[in-house]
């Protein structure tokens, strides 16, 4: 054995000299203590004894035979081995003899007489034969064997193999016999019995995020992704970054998030470069910065993350930010929809476009539609206040490529201006109310040209159902804070609503939270809709000047104490 103390080099030395005891000693220590299987002396003298009729030699050399490291096996003689063990010591030679037609040596391997061995061996007590049956009725007859059978069986074996690899195979058939909080139960003593195995740490994070088997804490699941990360899991390091994103189980920082992510992606995340390319595309928490985006997001392809090919296909299919190409975006999307877990609406409807525009079905895109709308475009219309043409090619190009954020950009500021005529701003409006259902941006848009007057005629019952059409989608912060204010302009003009509704999904709100925790803050301070705190109002602007929101709260209270202004005006002008 390699680099062993000083007294096993003695009793290697006194085994050379041909001293049987010493021999039988050597084996027996590397067999327990080497994870590399018995060296060449050892395992020479290991078949001897076995020869000879040795019970335990016979047991390490066919371990030793079964893990590749014996050249030129004979298989016949481990056979006629292990039926002489069985005749001396049933247990022990039925499972090996199981162990032996599990093998993958075409020679001898034999499914039948492996499960023969197996049920023979159970019979007779073995606690392994009864371990490995359960398992082999767990993976290949799941439909003849119940799982509760299978899980008795486990239970009564297990002390047959390593604890943790026991605890995790138990955890799955309680998951699968609905038995949530045994699962959970056997995952947490798979993470005591090896806390250095990232992925017990994961499951465990996923029941607490997701209130499987207890009650749903975040705060818990964070704990246990952090131990992932800690570990070197590539998924933990993504999900640590992603909470911290979004403020789930702590408070949220950008920073931390950003830090994370990157280092899941420096170990092939391929979720954290859908994450990462997504935010600098958008410039979304993070300053805009297109080469880094596409970066992330051509990595996250490689890895086949379905959101980095989502979106990658439509910035290939836009030719925005890469190389307008429609044989590379539909590569890319049936990537994406081999690696989709869920289809949502948006990538369903960015498939449809994109196989429109690859095979050449549909809207051709550089006639009817007249090719791509640019900034000079746009210029040039407002150069020459002529803006029929590009109404019509701008809406022509909207009915085909509703997610396309650019055309929603061009059609917002063609409504701001006012320079279409009526019959194509009701076209616009309607067009824009269809996709409000499936499209959250467009939700949005809508309701703020309803709720500003800004495009369409002001309407603050109208904007407040777009408003809250955006929030079906995900709790948005912006959408929540528009809500509420609105809400709080119909109850000022006599239309009572129940706002403490939208307050309740402040906590889980995404994107910028500081306005919202700083009109909180607000509310607080005179107990508007929530209770009249001084501790909980400091608090909430407390939280709102870490996240960069910047106002003189006291002179805001008492303007709007005395009419000069509106909550509306504290909040949005910032």
């Amino acid at each position: 054995m390699r680099g062993l103390t000083k007294e096993y080099q003695q009793l290697m030395s006194l085994a050379m000299q041909g001293d049987e005891e010493s021999r039988k000693l050597c084996i027996q220590i590397e067999y327990e203590m080497s994870q590399e299987g018995l060296n060449p002396l050892c395992l020479e003298w290991a078949h001897q004894y076995a020869v000879a009729g040795d019970l335990y030699c016979r047991m390490v050399y066919m371990e030793n035979a079964l893990a590749g490291n014996v050249d030129d096996v004979d298989w016949q003689e481990l056979e006629a081995w292990c039926e002489a063990m069985v005749l001396e010591k049933p247990e022990l030679g039925y499972f090996m003899q199981a162990c032996l037609y599990e093998c993958d040596n075409d020679q001898i391997a034999d499914e039948e007489r492996m499960l023969d061995s197996l049920l023979k061996g159970y019979e007779a007590g073995s606690i392994q034969c009864g371990f490995r049956l359960a398992v082999y009725y767990w993976e290949n007859e799941p439909e003849q064997h119940s799982a509760q059978e299978i899980r008795d069986m486990m239970e009564q074996c297990k002390d047959a193999i390593n604890s943790a690899d026991q605890y995790s195979l138990l955890a799955e058939v309680c998951d699968a016999q609905g038995d949530l909080a045994s699962s959970l139960s056997y995952l947490k003593r798979w993470h005591k019995e090896d806390p250095k195995d990232p992925i017990a740490c994961l499951h465990i994070a996923w029941r607490y995020m997701q209130g499987e088997g207890i009650k749903a804490n975040p705060e818990n699941a964070l704990k246990y992704y952090q131990k992932a990360a800690n570990l070197g899991s590539d998924f933990g390091l993504y999900k640590v970054g992603a909470m911290h994103l979004a403020g789930e189980g702590c408070r949220r920082n950008v920073k931390r998030a950003v830090d994370y992510l990157q280092r899941a992606v420096q170990q092939d995340s391929a979720e954290a470069c859908g994450v990462l390319g997504r935010m600098y595309w958008e410039g979304k928490d993070v300053p805009a910065d297109t080469q880094k985006a596409i970066t992330y997001l051509s990595k996250g392809a490689e890895l086949e993350d379905a959101q980095s090919c989502l979106l990658l296909a439509r910035l290939h299919y836009m030719g925005s930010g890469v190389e307008q190409d429609a044989e590379k975006a539909a590569q890319l999307l049936d990537t994406a929809r081999m690696a989709a877990i869920e289809v949502d609406e948006e990538f369903a409807a960015t498939l449809r476009s994109v196989e429109t525009y690859a095979t050449g079905r549909g809207m051709p895109i550089t006639s009817a539609t007249g090719g791509p709308i640019t900034e000079a475009d746009m210029q040039r219309a407002i150069e020459n206040n002529d803006f029929a043409e590009i109404a019509d090619r701008l809406y022509m190009r909207l009915c085909q490529y509703p997610y396309d954020e650019e055309l929603l950009r061009m059609a917002r500021f063609l409504l701001h201006l006012k320079v279409m005529d009526e019959e194509q701003v009701r076209d616009y409006i309607s067009m824009l109310r269809n996709f409000a259902d499936e499209i959250p941006e467009v939700a949005m848009m809508l309701g703020d040209m309803y709720y500003h007057g800004d495009g369409a005629t002001r309407n603050a019952r109208s904007a407040m159902l777009f408003y809250q059409k955006a929030l079906e989608f995900g709790a948005d912060a912006e959408v929540i804070l528009r809500i509420i204010l609105g809400l709080h302009e119909e109850e000022l003009k006599g239309g009572r609503e129940e706002v403490p509704a939208w307050l309740d999904e402040v906590p889980h709100a995404e994107g910028n939270t500081a306005p919202l925790y700083y009109m909180l803050g607000l509310l607080h301070s005179v107990g508007l809709y929530v209770e009249q705190s001084v501790e909980k109002a400091a608090e909430m602007f407390h939280l709102a000047t870490e996240q960069g929101f910047e106002a003189d709260y006291e002179a805001d209270l008492q303007a709007w104490q005395s009419g000069s202004k509106t909550l509306r005006d504290c909040v949005l002008p910032l």
